[in-house]
């Protein structure tokens, strides 16, 4: 990650195509998440909302990832609420390029 605002990922090394550095990528996902929502992450991220986020973001902004062509996404964090800081809007969060 070189940047939490906007989100912004860099490749570091070839993809091999193990789970190792996927999980990593995984985790600091989630890390971002919970930074962005601070004191309220742990009330909003349950077991539920963080499998739909990885979910979300392997088949979407990992695997598409392009910062020349890519545009914002959105990511459900359920009965989140909205907080316009920090771009949630009725549960839906957006991240932007």
């Amino acid at each position: 990650m070189t940047s939490e605002d906007p989100f912004k990922l860099e490749e570091c090394s070839t993809a091999t195509g193990g789970p190792c550095g996927a999980a990593f990528l995984d985790a600091a996902f989630i890390d971002f998440i919970r930074q962005k929502l601070g004191r309220r992450a742990e009330s909003i991220l349950t077991d539920k909302v963080i499998k739909d986020l990885l979910t979300l973001f392997e088949v979407g902004l990992k695997r598409n990832f392009d910062e020349e062509t890519g545009e914002d996404e959105e990511f459900s964090l359920g009965n989140a609420g909205t907080d316009p800081d920090i771009s949630l809007n009725n549960g839906f969060l957006l991240l932007s390029k």
